[in-house]
């Protein structure tokens, strides 16, 4: 049985921070358990969807239903929750009189979301010619011409029923024997990028997009945070992030010679993408600073969508990136 949602939304606002909600349906707050990391007071990562009653948060990658993520916050037991919850709805009466075990977590995991549908697949695509999400995600693919990417994947998905990624573009993330182990979905429409532009696959390790297609000769792999940029360039790999996991350090361990250039959206105007640009910088990484030739344009997809471009040059990247000293006196030039 499913908690009351005005008991869930009363302890949202009880225990979290930042709220927003829309149509009384979704529910946006900072996440109480992740804190949001550095995050914290700038973003809110943490959604309440009360239609299908789950709850995720973008920053920690996992999904609960209400009642887990009740007893993880609030440190209640369930026989704890379910007596709170009784309050807002009498039928909780009958469940509370009843002996059984709490409900677990779904730990059944998928390599790409439930139900997907291959959008290489001619077959598949002839039996769904007619729905618009599948062809709102043919359109995407093609004007922002990830088809023609040089590192684009084997192929892209969308699922019409999964719970968390339905009708959102999937971008598979290979290993290096080719085996998907991970992938991130991007909203195809605005209602459901007001939720989230972009999800990741729950309740797993992040892996880096592109990893697969490093090419040993080049000495170099361009470090990008989202996957569609990093199709743009040989190779180019995307962290979904600037903190990479272990297991991305262990990928990336694997090229130890090779040189590592972050390569960030051409924003420094944006506080928070100046900050990434210091915190990289500090670290000791080296990054890539956009000429003024591209100051017009806001990442490498819009580059390549404008110019009619399937790929930039490794050039265009190592002629203008920087570390330590030289990289502050540029960033310090620059904003």
């Amino acid at each position: 049985m499913n908690l009351p949602i005005n008991y869930v939304v009363e302890v949202i606002y009880s225990n979290c921070r930042r709220i927003s909600h829309r149509n009384h349906r979704t529910y946006n707050f900072e996440c109480p358990i992740c804190r949001e990391g550095k995050s914290l007071g700038k973003k809110r990562r943490g959604f309440y969807f009360s239609d299908n009653d789950y709850i995720y948060c973008q920053n920690c990658q996992k999904s609960w239903n209400p009642v887990n993520w009740i007893m993880e916050v609030c440190d209640m037991s369930f026989r704890e929750v379910m007596q709170e919850a009784s309050g807002h709805d009498n039928t909780f009466n009958e469940v509370i009189s009843k002996q059984y075990d709490p409900p677990k977590e779904d730990k059944k995991t998928y390599t790409l979301p439930y139900d997907s549908i291959n959008l290489s697949d001619p077959v598949q695509l002839e039996y769904y010619k007619n729905d618009k999400t599948v062809q709102h995600c043919l359109k995407y693919i093609k004007t922002r011409r990830l088809n023609r990417a040089i590192n684009h994947p084997n192929t892209f998905y969308v699922s019409l029923t999964d719970r968390i990624h339905k009708n959102r573009l999937c971008i598979p993330f290979y290993d290096l024997n080719g085996k998907i182990i991970y992938y991130q979905t991007r909203a195809m429409y605005e209602k459901d990028a007001d939720i989230a532009k972009y999800l990741s696959k729950v309740n797993a390790d992040k892996s880096l997009y592109g990893i697969d297609k490093v090419k040993p000769e080049l000495s170099y792999i361009f470090i990008f945070e989202g996957p569609i940029d990093s199709m743009f360039c040989e190779n180019g790999v995307a962290a979904c992030g600037l903190t990479l996991t272990p297991l991305q350090r262990e990928q990336l361990n694997k090229y130890c010679l090779f040189e590592h250039i972050w390569v960030l959206d051409n924003q420094l105007g944006n506080e928070d993408v100046r900050e990434k640009y210091e915190k990289l910088i500090d670290d000791g990484e080296t990054v890539f600073f956009w000429p003024k030739e591209f100051s017009n344009y806001k990442d490498v997809n819009e580059i390549c969508m404008t110019l009619g471009k399937n790929h930039l040059p490794h050039k265009l990247f190592l002629n203008n990136s920087y570390s330590g000293l030289k990289a502050k006196l540029r960033l310090k030039d620059l904003t």
